[in-house]
């Protein structure tokens, strides 16, 4: 899939994982994606080096959401995009999630809703939500970064 994408797209896609066993096996299985070792807390880019971020189903499993968010939002380009997939945590899909991660896995996730992630986006990253879309047990964020420097007070 991700090949299909870059050939379509004429883009780099790069993908960040914590776990360096996942990311060896990405590696192995396909060149068209840039797989790091990293968290979302800590990217290994320089400042504006994205055009477009995604969290895909990766909101909830980050230690530290605004943190997390501040870096996105340093990674992202002024005037980048920021897409969010996760899940709504007060559906009954939301529910088996929050269930399976914290309680089977003992994770002990931080499930936000959607208004709270836009919350969280707009204070930490200077983001501005473009796009909400409910998608049943999930939402969809679209956020554009402010095109100006970052005026977050929390850094990044």
């Amino acid at each position: 899939m991700a090949r299909k994408v870059r050939e379509a797209s004429g883009c780099e896609l790069y993908a960040l994982e914590p776990d360096h066993r996942r990311v060896q096996k990405a590696r192995r299985e396909s060149s068209a994606v840039h797989s790091e070792v990293g968290a979302a807390e800590s990217i290994p880019f320089g400042a504006g080096f994205f055009d477009k971020s995604y969290s895909t189903m990766a909101l909830h499993h980050f230690a530290d959401q605004e943190a997390g968010v501040r870096e996105v939002a340093r990674v992202t380009r002024p005037g980048g995009l920021f897409v969010v997939l996760d899940v709504e945590p007060g559906t009954g899909r939301g529910r088996m999630f929050r269930f399976l991660e914290n309680f089977v896995m003992r994770r002990k996730m931080r499930f936000l809703r959607q208004v709270e992630a836009v919350e969280v986006l707009e204070a930490q990253g200077d983001f501005k939500a473009v796009r909400k879309t409910s998608l049943g047990g999930a939402f969809l964020l679209v956020a554009e970064r402010a095109a100006g420097p970052s005026t977050s007070s929390s850094g990044g």
